[in-house]
Parts: C-alpha cells; structure tokens; sequence
C-alpha cells in the first residue's frame, strides 16, 4: 500500500495536529518543526519526523501513533522490497558480470590463439620468404649455369661442326693420298719380278712378300743372263713411301748395271756401281749428304757347273743343306754412303748340290716383335738363330708349303703386336 493512499502530507497536518491541542512545550515544539516542512520536503523525511514526533511525545492520539507506525511498516517493506530489488539488480549485475568476464576469457583465450596463429603464421611466411630467395638464387644461378652450359653446347657444336669439316677435309686429303699410294703400289708390283719369271728361272721356289705399309722398302728381282739365273733381294733405309722411292731407285741401278752375263759373273763389282750410282744421286741436287741406301744380296746361280757365285751386302745368305744351316759369307756395310765403308764389295763363290735350299731375306723378319707361347716376358725378337731353325726345320718340304709355315709362324709370334718392317723371304731349291 502506498502512502498516497493512506494518506496525504498536508490533510495529515492540517487535519491531525491542527485537531489536536498539546501542552504547551510540546505545542511549541511541533510548531517549529512544523514550519520546517514545506510541500517540497522529501516524503521520507516527513516520515521520519512525524515518527520521531510520535516516539517522543506520548500524548499523540492512537489515530496518529496508528498512522505514523502504519507509515513505519509501509516504509520497511518498501526498503525490504527495494532490497529485494537491490538484491535481485545486484545478482544479475554479478551474473552479468561474470558472463563478461567469460566472455573477455574466451575473447582473451582467442585473442591469444589468433595471436599464436599469427606469429607462427608469420614465421612461417618469413621462412617461406627466405626459402623463396633461396629458390629464386638458386634459379638464378642454375639459369645462369644452363646459360653456360648452352653457350658451351654452342662452343662445342661449332668445334664439333669444325672438326667435322676437317675430318671431311683429312678424309678427302687421306683418300687422294691413298689413292695415290694404291697407285703407286701398282707402280712398284709392276717393276718387281712376277711368279712367271721366277718359274721360268727356278723349277722351284717361293716368295714371302708382306709389306708393312702399302708400298715398301723391300724389293726383289730375277734375270737370266746367260748360264747365270739371278736373284736379287734389297731392303732399303725405311719403309713406306720413303722406302719405295728407294726401291725404284735401286731397280732403276739394278737395270742399267747387271745386262751381261760378264756382270751376272761379277756380283761384287754390280754391288760398286750400285753404290756410287745411290750416293751420286742422292747427294747431286742437296747440301745435306743423306746416310740413306739399302741392304741387297745378289746371287748368279750357275746350274751347268752347280756353282753359286754371290755378293752380300750387309745382309744374310742362308744354305740349308741335310737339314744343317750354312751362313754364306758378305761384307758388313750398306750400298749406300755410310760412316764404316770399307773398299769394295767382294764376289764369292760356294759349290751347290741337288736338294740344297737357299734362303735370302731382308731384316723384317727377324726383327719382328712378339712373345713366345707363354712366357709373360717383354716382347723379344724373333732373331736370326729362331729364323735359321724354322727354316731349317722346313727346307724338306715343297717350297709353296714352306712359305705358308712361315706365315703362320710369323703371326703366331706376333700376336697382338703390330708389324715392325718390312717383311720378304726368298726360297730356291736346287
């Protein structure tokens, strides 16, 4: 209930204390804290001094000690309920509160995710960053290695077009050069003496003729001059091509100084005319006095008498006869100009018997490198005592077989290792 109800402020002066008359120091009282109140004083402080009026003086009438503690209660439950109310505010105010404070956790707790998040997120991206200028250096570096790498693919294909073009260019040099060695091949075949010939003077014999390059320093002829048949072999200073201009200049001696049967009887004195021919013509056109000739053999066989009439110059005359090895005898310098020239080349003589074999051959074959079967030794030469045993060993054989053993004797010792000289063996049974 409210007080507008129970009453009014000024009906409740005017009609209460105007109606009742106190004593006179309690009139006097109530009249000055009458005139304190005005119809703007709060109705709580009306309240109250009305209270203390009616707990102060006894002599109110119940009907105002009934109003003012009817006032009195009205008031407590208002404050009660304003209590209540406080009560209730202050509740929700705490709840409200404590729902904030939730909240702000929660905001905290994200603002620190977010804020984690973002740190790593950014230290990632840093990373990334120096992992990204790590790759773009690396590209920059391996783009400037494939830049090297094609301006020397460019380099390299301009030689390889360059080598190429000089490889056609020594192709074609080495084709006409081959050309012209296959020629002069045929050249140095045709001035050679032909099977036919050596048929025609010896009823038996064979020739081994393997020239290390395509032409070579080795030579051989036969003549009939008379009752002499001839056999001339001759290796010259080198091999090659070097060695066939040599070979054609000895044929060439050979044609213009044995044409008689008095010159086939005198091998020695042929041999002389060779050597001053070779060394006349070798030093008439140069300052320079070449060293340069050849190794020759020539030997008359006289078949009327059974003689053999010779002479060597520094090479090896074999007669193999019953199987036993006989060294015919010569002169130990070169036809040529060399620095132990001696005097003149002897002519000499040896008597011959039916069944006798005489081998005459150039240095190639004993100088011949290889290795014996199964000795894990240097490379050796074949030598001269080897040579003089193998022939030895098959002087009873037919002459054609004999020069297909010495073939395969030859490649057999030579193996893998490459031709040393020229090579060429003569064998004329008696």
């Amino acid at each position: 209930m409210s007080f507008a109800t129970l009453f009014s402020f000024k009906g409740f002066a005017q009609d209460n204390i105007e109606e009742h008359h106190f004593e006179e120091p309690e009139q006097a009282a109530i009249d000055s804290l009458k005139r304190l109140l005005s119809e703007y004083t709060p109705e709580s402080v009306k309240v109250k001094l009305y209270y203390d009026i009616a707990a102060k003086y006894t002599n109110y009438d119940s009907v105002l000690k009934y109003n003012l503690l009817s006032l009195r209660t009205e008031e407590e439950l208002k404050r009660q309920n304003d209590k209540m109310i406080h009560e209730e505010e202050k509740r929700e105010l705490l709840l409200y509160i404590s729902a904030l404070a939730g909240a702000l956790i929660v905001v905290s707790f994200l603002v620190f995710f977010i804020t984690r998040i973002l740190k790593i997120k950014k230290k990632a991206n840093t990373a990334l960053s120096e992992q990204n200028g790590i790759l773009i250096n690396q590209k920059a570096e391996i783009e400037a290695q494939r830049d090297k790498i094609e301006a020397q693919r460019d380099e390299i294909e301009t030689q390889k077009n360059l080598i190429t073009e000089q490889m056609y260019e020594v192709e074609q040099v080495n084709n006409q050069l081959l050309a012209s060695i296959t020629y002069a091949q045929r050249i140095q075949q045709a001035a050679l003496s032909s099977r036919e010939e050596m048929n025609r003077n010896f009823n038996e014999s064979f020739i081994f003729y393997r020239p290390k390059d395509i032409v070579s320093g080795d030579y051989y002829i036969t003549e009939k001059y008379g009752k002499y048949a001839v056999m001339i072999t001759a290796d010259c200073t080198g091999h090659g091509i070097p060695g066939a201009f040599l070979s054609i200049l000895g044929i060439a001696a050979i044609k213009q100084y044995l044409r008689t049967e008095e010159d086939a009887a005198q091998p020695g004195v042929v041999l002389d005319r060779i050597r001053e021919f070779i060394k006349s013509t070798l030093n008439s056109h140069s300052e320079s006095r070449l060293n340069d000739g050849m190794d020759m053999s020539i030997c008359s066989f006289d078949f009327e008498s059974m003689n053999l009439i010779y002479g060597i110059a520094n090479q090896k005359v074999l007669l193999v006869r019953n199987g036993e090895v006989t060294a015919l005898k010569g002169d130990k310098m070169p036809v040529g100009r060399c620095s132990y020239e001696h005097g003149d080349f002897q002519t000499l003589s040896i008597k011959l018997e039916l069944g006798d074999m005489v081998y005459m051959f150039s240095d190639g074959i004993q100088d011949q490198f290889g290795e014996p079967e199964g000795s894990k030794d240097h490379p050796k030469k074949f030598g001269s005592r080897r040579l003089a045993e193998t022939l030895a060993t098959i002087s009873s054989l037919h002459t054609a077989e004999q020069a297909h053993v010495i073939g395969e004797t030859i490649d057999k010792w030579r193996g893998n290792y490459p031709q040393t000289d020229d090579q060429s063996l003569v064998g004329i049974r008696i």
